[in-house]
């Protein structure tokens, strides 16, 4: 399919969570929501990568929007990886009860 092509000339793919060994992992299922099991995830899946022996890893949230190229920043440094936040500026009225946080 066109898509396949563009993956393997991209060299981009997708990893199965089953490939991944993840101890709990059903339990994490049943107990996170889709947004809370991907932000658990992130550490297990860098560590997947790191074994296979990449050396630099980008990891986007879904609702990260990329606006520009990463050549000069991230593959010509010497730094292992990035944190991006996704707020500048600091949380003043914070409800833990609450998912506003996410949007600010």
């Amino acid at each position: 399919s066109e898509t396949q092509k563009y993956l393997e000339n991209n060299k981009l793919g997708f990893i199965l969570m089953d490939k991944i060994e993840i101890s709990g992992f059903q339990e994490m299922k049943e107990r996170y929501s889709a947004f809370e099991m991907s932000c658990a995830l992130k550490p297990f899946v860098a560590n997947y990568f790191i074994s296979q022996g990449f050396i630099k890893i980008m990891y986007f949230d879904s609702d990260i929007l990329i606006l520009s190229s990463f050549k000069s920043s991230f593959f010509n440094s010497e730094k292992d990886f990035y944190i991006t936040p996704h707020t500048l500026l600091p949380i003043v009225h914070y409800d833990s009860n609450s998912l506003d946080f996410c949007f600010y």
